[in-house]
């Protein structure tokens, strides 16, 4: 039995947009770590919470823009078929 795209859409978009956001918070995450680092290796002060704060909504704004796009997409691709 062939799935069609809108039901393949439906099941597929989560999965991308997971993968999407746990790799690019990732590349953030590692970035933010190296700069912390060389911040402090140059004397300069880094207000712990607040880059936390940041890197949190950094984070949700990415899964649900990487959701979105997704979302988007595949419904084009539906639609346009």
């Amino acid at each position: 039995m062939l799935l069609d795209l809108a039901t393949l859409a439906e099941r597929v978009t989560p999965s991308l947009a997971f993968l999407v956001a746990i790799t690019v918070v990732a590349q953030i995450c590692d970035a933010t770590v190296l700069w912390l680092g060389r911040c402090r290796a140059a004397g300069v002060r880094v207000d712990l919470r607040r880059l936390a704060l940041t890197g949190a909504l950094c984070a949700v704004s990415v899964v649900v823009t990487a959701t979105l796009t997704l979302a988007v997409t595949l419904t084009l691709a539906v639609t346009l078929g």
